[in-house]
């Protein structure tokens, strides 16, 4: 069986920790998370 796609909060998540903006077990905050989200969508645009 395939992995499944990764969903937005997981790039974010992921994009944040190499960034250095997240640790180990750190998420983001609903707020970041939300700017993060604005961002990727535009991105993508």
């Amino acid at each position: 069986m395939s992995n499944p796609l990764p969903n937005a909060s997981s790039i974010i998540n992921l994009a944040l920790k190499m960034a250095g903006v997240l640790g180990i077990g750190q998420t983001a905050s609903a707020e970041d998370s939300n700017d993060a989200l604005t961002l990727l969508n535009a991105m993508l645009a």
